[in-house]
């Protein structure tokens, strides 16, 4: 079975709110995934937006297990820029 990548990347401009749905809807796709072959990307605009992102996804996902919850990984879009999306870059909550 491959492994599905979904990667988001979000602007400066994107609201918060935005941010936060997104979040949730992600969080629902990897609680019921029963395949685990599912790995989301998300790429924020800066370092307090993936502090942010990283802090929503522990709230949301109190009730996962360790494997769910390291399928949600974050960057920030500067680190994509310099080292690539296959980069060894991205973090786990």
């Amino acid at each position: 079975i491959a492994v599905q990548y979904l990667l988001e990347i979000f602007n400066d401009s994107s609201p918060r709110y935005t941010i936060k749905r997104k979040l949730e809807i992600y969080t629902e796709l990897i609680e019921e995934d029963e395949t685990n072959q599912q790995i989301v990307l998300l790429a924020l605009p800066n370092v307090s937006e993936l502090l942010y992102a990283k802090r929503r996804v522990k709230l949301l996902s109190d009730n996962l297990d360790e494997d769910t919850i390291s399928r949600i990984r974050f960057a920030t879009t500067d680190k994509i820029k310099q080292m690539g999306v296959a980069g060894e870059i991205w973090e786990e909550v």
